[in-house]
This record gives C-alpha cells, structure tokens and sequence, in this order.
C-alpha cells in the first residue's frame, strides 16, 4: 500500500506579508486524485505529535515557549510566520504526518509526508518557517522505539538543512547528508556528516552524478536501515530562493536515483516534499507530483 500522511491542516491562511506557498499542498492533492496517480484510500490523516515525543529532539524549554506563545519578538522574526496556536499545531501535525510516514515506509517500503521538511528547526529554536524539525523526531522516534538502529537523513532541498545538521552531531546512529546551494541560505551552514555545497548554476548532468556517487558511498559504508528523504524541489532553475539549474526532468530523475537505489537495496524511504518556491505554482505542483510519481513507479517495480 503506498500511503499519503495528509491534512487539512497544512494549509493555513496567512497575513499577506507573510504569504507562503501552503495552498501548493492542497493543490499537489489534487493533482494527484484528478490524474488518479493515488486514489482518497492511498491519504491517511496524522496524529498530533504527543509532547514528550518533540522532546526526544527539543529543548523542554523551547517546546513549552512555543506550545504557551512564550516566545519573543526576536525568536518570532527568527522563525518568519507570525505566532498563532494553528501554526504550533499544524507544525506537531507535521511532526505526526513524519513519524506516521516512516512507520508506514518500513511495512511498505516508500511512504510520505505531504509536508514536512523544517530542517530549519533546532534543537533549542526555531528558524526560517520551521518550529519543530519533523525528520530529526521521526529519526528519534525510531531509534527510541528500537524500530531501527541506523537512520540515514538524505536532505536534496536546496537549503542546507542546518538544524538537523546540528541535532545530530556526534550521533553515530544518524547520518545527515545534504546537496545544497552554497551560496543559498542559511549563510552560515553547520557540518553534516556530508555536505555537498554546490555552485551556482550546477546542471541536471553534474548534479546527478555527484548523487549517484556519494549516495552509493554512503549506503555502503553506513548501512541505513531506513532512508528519511527531504525531496524539495526549490534546485528548479527557476525558483526564487534557489540558485541551481536543474529542470523538472532533471528533479524528477533525482527522485528515480533517490527511489532505485534504496529499494533495489531493500532500504525503505520515508520521504517529505520539502520547498519549492517558483513564481508559477503550477511548476512547484508539477515537480512535487513527480516525486510521487516516481516513488510509485519504483515501488510498483520492486514489488
């Protein structure tokens, strides 16, 4: 069964000056219905995050600020949305839609969350539209519960995902890998256990083959036992954040290199659709789609 971690939630309106893309997950949904690449049987709706499981990654300091509206001005500007009761839910619905995507993913091999992606979010705050880092408490999760021993963050958003970065330095049990923008934010990057920093412009050609190789070191030297993937596809040469050069094919067979290679290994993937900023939402769609597409196809090709 492939499985959609999806709610209405995730689509929050906000104020004009803090317009975020979020109508693209309603949009990507339906994309996918209309086209009949899933069927409503393939959705299942998240849990709210219980509080105790945030605090596996998150300070209890920082989890009660948030949760009681505690924070500062400066600690709101740092995270970028304005503060709201809805927005620290939607974020622990985030958190439960990754945690239910991984469980899913190691009885069904692929599965996702229809959000997700704040690698932003550091132990002790939260930062550029992430509150609570929803692949460091999945990653955590599994640990806990000794569902896994060895979890492997394969982060592609063109943002270094700094606050997983710095969750998990000196975890042996983690590996954080991330191709990123090296001119893109954040300015000041934490060390993963391996970063890829590209240049502006890198193309579809040079991308891929960097992912094809260090991928494949990876996987064999540290053994994941499940793959947490940040598949945003704001590396579109298009998009307004991001300065790389790759086109909707190109993300598209990042996707297929990310899919073969894991389950050709029997490594299951439990994957986000992180950022995607584009001036034309229907590209941002269209990509994120494809990354659905693609899951599906290689599933159906190693069942």
């Amino acid at each position: 069964m492939f499985l959609l971690s999806w709610h209405p939630s995730f689509i929050l309106p906000l104020p004009k000056d803090h317009q975020f893309p979020m109508v693209k997950y309603e949009k990507v949904k339906d994309y996918l219905l209309t086209r009949t690449i899933v069927t409503s049987s393939n959705f299942t709706i998240p849990k709210l995050v219980p509080i105790e499981i945030l605090n596996l990654v998150h300070t209890e300091e920082y989890i009660q600020k948030t949760v009681t509206g505690a924070q500062t001005e400066a600690e709101i500007r740092r995270i970028g949305f304005p503060y709201s009761s809805k927005m620290v839910r939607r974020e622990r619905l985030i958190c439960g839609a990754m945690i239910q995507a991984a469980e899913n993913s190691l009885k069904h091999r692929i599965s996702f969350n229809m959000a997700g992606g704040t690698h932003h979010a550091f132990a002790e705050y939260g930062s550029a539209y992430c509150i609570f880092n929803d692949m460091a408490v999945a990653a955590q999760y599994l640990l806990s519960k000794s569902l896994v021993q060895r979890v492997l963050i394969v982060d592609l958003d063109v943002h270094q995902g700094n606050g997983t970065a710095s969750i998990f330095a000196n975890k042996p049990n983690v590996f954080t890998f991330s191709m990123h923008g090296a001119s893109s934010f954040p300015l000041k990057k934490q060390q993963s256990d391996c970063d890829i920093a590209l240049p502006d412009s890198t193309n579809n050609a040079e991308y891929l083959t960097l992912l094809s190789t260090n991928l494949g070191q990876i996987t064999e030297r540290f053994k994941p036992q499940i793959v947490l993937y940040q598949a945003g596809v704001d590396l579109m040469w298009c998009d307004k954040l991001g300065r790389i050069s790759l086109t909707t094919n190109g993300i598209r067979e990042r996707d297929r290199i990310v899919f073969e290679h894991c389950l050709s290994r029997n490594i299951p993937v439990a994957g986000c659709i992180g950022g995607g900023y584009a001036s034309d939402i229907n590209l941002i769609v269209e990509a994120h789609c494809n990354t659905i597409i693609s899951a599906k196809e290689i599933l159906l090709k190693y069942k």
